[in-house]
C-alpha cells in the first residue's frame, strides 16, 4: 500500500512540474505496486496511463517494459489471447533495442499464453526463441523460465527424455541463483 501511495504521491509532484516522463515512471510503479497487491483494475490503469504518456514521448522501451507488465495482468486474469500479443509485442520491442535477455522474458510469456490457448507448436516456437535469445548472456532468472517452460511443452507433448533434460537445465538455472554460501558457514551467519 505505501508504494502504491508514494508513487501516486511523486506522479502528482511530477506532473504539476510538467515532467511527463518523471510522472510516467511514477505511474508504471503505482501500477506495479497496485499489481502485487492483486488490485488489477488500478494497476491497469496505471499501466495505460502510463504507457500512453511514454507513446506521446516516444520512448518506445518503457511502452514494451508497459506491455510485458500487462500482460502478466492478463495472464493472471487469463485473458491469454491478449497477454500473448501484448507480450510478443513487448518481445519486438525489445530486440528493436538490443535489450535480448528481456526480449527472451516476454518471449516466455508469449510461450505461456500460447500454451493456455492450446496452441502447442506456437508456444514451442517461441519458447526456443526466447532460449536463443538468452544464449551467451548470464541471466538465470530468465533461463531458468525458459527451460522449464520449453521441459514442459516438451513433456505435453509426450517426449519425456527430452523433458527431463531440460526440467535439470532448469533447476541447475535456479541453483546459480542462490549465494555460494556453504553449510558450515550458512550455519555460523543463521544459526
Amino acid at each position: 500500500d505505501d508504494a502504491a501511495a508514494i508513487a501516486g504521491t511523486a506522479f502528482d509532484t511530477f506532473d504539476r512540474l510538467d515532467n511527463q516522463y518523471e510522472a510516467a515512471k511514477c505511474l508504471t510503479y503505482k501500477g506495479i505496486a497496485e499489481f502485487k497487491l492483486q488490485n488489477d483494475k488500478d494497476a491497469d490503469s496505471a499501466f495505460i496511463s502510463a504507457s500512453e504518456m511514454f507513446t506521446k514521448e516516444g520512448n518506445d522501451l518503457w511502452v514494451a517494459v508497459l506491455d510485458l507488465w500487462r500482460a502478466q495482468l492478463l495472464t493472471r486474469q487469463q485473458q491469454f489471447s491478449s497477454a500473448q500479443e501484448l507480450a510478443q509485442h513487448s518481445a519486438e520491442i525489445f530486440e528493436k533495442q538490443q535489450s535480448p535477455v528481456r526480449a527472451a522474458n516476454a518471449r516466455v510469456l508469449s510461450a505461456q499464453s500460447w500454451q493456455e490457448l492450446h496452441e502447442t507448436s506456437s508456444a514451442l516456437e517461441e519458447a526456443q526463441r526466447a532460449l536463443s535469445e538468452v544464449e551467451g548472456y548470464h541471466a538465470p532468472w530468465v533461463s531458468y523460465q525458459c527451460y522449464n517452460t520449453l521441459g514442459r511443452l516438451k513433456e505435453l507433448n509426450g517426449a519425456i527424455d527430452e523433458a527431463e533434460e531440460l526440467y535439470t537445465k532448469a533447476i541447475d538455472e535456479m541453483e546459480s541463483l542462490r549465494g555460494n554460501i556453504r553449510l558450515d558457514e550458512m550455519r555460523m551467519s543463521f544459526g
